[in-house]
């Protein structure tokens, strides 16, 4: 099974931080590092045939600016 462990920002301004799994863990945390040590933790005590992914959608996302480009 693949695992797709998500860290976003929650609804809630008491605990701000949402950690959850694709499998079904879900939980919600004062503090990012809270969040992002729940899914080490879950992550951690997987079999040795799942994989997994970890995506922080906490950071946001630089683009890179489009070049101009010269008529020559």
């Amino acid at each position: 099974m693949h695992h797709k462990a998500v860290l976003s920002k929650g609804e809630s301004t008491v605990k701000p931080f949402h950690a959850q799994c694709s499998c079904g863990p879900t939980g919600d945390f004062v503090e990012k590092e809270q969040a992002r040590g729940y899914l080490a933790y879950h992550m951690a005590r997987l079999g040795m045939t799942e994989t997994a992914e970890f995506i922080d959608e906490t950071i946001p996302v630089v683009e890179e600016p489009e070049q101009e480009q010269t008529a020559s």
